[in-house]
């Protein structure tokens, strides 16, 4: 689990922003632990339109849909 002031540290994020990436984090830690998640290829999206908080989710390796961005 990456820590939030980890988080505020590495990458220019307000702190609400470092909360929901660092429990987006949490999220997909634990459901890649669940087989039944794993078994059915599901996978979990960052949503999210703030630029900032997309590179950041992105570089910690989360799926990110922002659905602002034109198709």
């Amino acid at each position: 689990m990456i820590a939030i002031p980890n988080l505020i540290a590495q990458y220019p994020l307000k702190g609400a922003d470092a909360v929901h990436l660092a429990a987006a984090i949490w999220l997909r830690d634990k459901t890649s632990l669940d087989r039944e998640f794993a078994a059915n290829d599901a996978s979990l999206h960052f949503v999210v339109s703030d630029k900032a908080l997309a590179n950041a989710a992105k570089k910690v390796g989360m799926a990110v849909f922002n659905p602002e961005a034109e198709p």
